[in-house]
C-alpha cells in the first residue's frame, strides 16, 4: 500500500465470544432477587449500602450491562454511539458533524460520549453506551481495554473503529490510514529537500495510536537517512494556538540549530 493511502481493514472476529450474563444471573450469584439488582441500579437510596455494594461488584466482575432503553425507553429511535477524545479539535468537531448528519438522513439518532485517550475513561464510556443497545459504535480510536473489546465484540452491534490501520486487527471494522507511512513519507519528504534537523511537534501522545505511530514514522525515516535524532527535539503541547506558540519557542530553546518543524 502506498503512503497515505486509505484503507479499510477486513472484519476480524475473536475466536471466543462469552455470554454476557443477565440482571437474573447476576441476582442469583449473589442471593438476592432480580428487583433487588434493578432498585439498586435505578433507585440505590432504596437498598442498602452493602447490598449495593455487593450488586455493583457482582456487575463489574461480571461485565453485566444494563439496558437503558428499559422501562418506557423502549420508543426511542435507532441510536448509533460513539466516544470521542476532546472537541477542542477541530478535525473531530468536523468528524462528529457529518456522522450526525449522515445518521439523521438515515433514521438514527447519535449518542455522543466525550472521553480521553485513557483505557479506564473508553472503558466507562462504552459500557455507557452499549447500555442504550446502538445499532452501531463509532469509535475513535482502536480499543484500549481487554474488557471492553469482549463487552463489543459480545453485543451484536457493528463496530467502526477510526484509526491506525497498521499492524492491529478490528474488532469489526477499522477505517483509515497508515500514519506511519505518512510520517514516514512526510519526514523523508522533508530530508530530501535538504533539512538537517527536523523536529516534531504533536498533541499528547499517550493512549492515542495514530499519534505513536506518526512519531515512530518520524524516527525511523531519520535513522533510515542516519540523520541526527534525539528526543529533545519532539515536543508534545495541547492542540491551541497557545499550545503552538509554545513549541515554537521550546524547540527554538533546545536547539536554535532546528531548521524545520513537522506539525504533527
Amino acid at each position: 500500500m502506498k503512503p497515505g493511502t486509505k484503507s479499510i481493514a477486513q472484519p476480524v472476529k475473536p475466536a471466543e465470544q462469552t455470554r454476557r450474563r443477565g440482571m437474573r444471573e447476576i441476582a442469583t450469584s449473589i442471593g438476592v432477587a432480580p428487583i433487588t439488582v434493578s432498585r439498586a441500579l435505578r433507585h440505590p437510596d432504596k437498598v442498602s449500602p452493602e447490598t449495593r455494594r455487593l450488586i455493583l461488584e457482582a456487575i463489574e466482575r461480571e461485565g453485566f450491562i444494563p439496558n437503558q432503553l428499559a422501562g418506557g425507553m423502549r420508543s426511542a429511535g435507532r441510536i448509533i454511539g460513539t466516544v470521542v477524545p476532546p472537541l477542542i479539535n477541530s478535525g473531530i468537531a468536523e468528524q462528529v458533524q457529518g456522522m450526525s448528519d449522515a445518521a439523521h438522513e438515515r433514521g438514527y439518532q447519535l449518542l455522543l460520549m466525550q472521553g480521553d485517550f485513557s483505557a479506564e475513561a473508553e472503558e466507562k464510556a462504552i459500557r455507557a453506551l452499549l447500555g442504550w443497545k446502538p445499532a452501531g459504535l463509532i469509535l475513535q480510536a482502536f480499543v484500549q481495554s481487554d474488557a471492553a473489546r469482549l463487552f463489543l465484540a459480545d453485543c451484536g452491534s457493528a463496530i467502526v473503529e477510526i484509526s491506525e490501520i497498521r499492524g492491529r486487527e478490528p474488532i469489526d471494522i477499522a477505517v483509515g490510514v497508515s500514519n506511519f507511512d505518512t510520517a514516514y513519507a512526510m519526514t523523508a519528504h522533508l530530508a530530501d529537500k535538504g533539512y538537517r534537523r527536523i523536529a516534531f511537534v504533536s498533541t499528547p501522545i499517550h493512549g492515542n495510536d495514530r499519534l505513536q505511530q506518526r512519531r515512530i514514522g518520524y524516527r525511523q525515516a531519520l535513522v533510515d537517512r542516519g540523520m541526527f535524532f534525539a528526543a529533545s527535539l519532539e515536543v508534545e503541547v495541547p492542540i491551541t494556538p497557545k499550545g503552538g506558540a509554545d513549541a515554537l519557542r521550546i524547540i527554538m530553546d533546545r536547539d536554535p540549530d532546528v531548521d524545520v518543524i513537522f506539525c504533527s
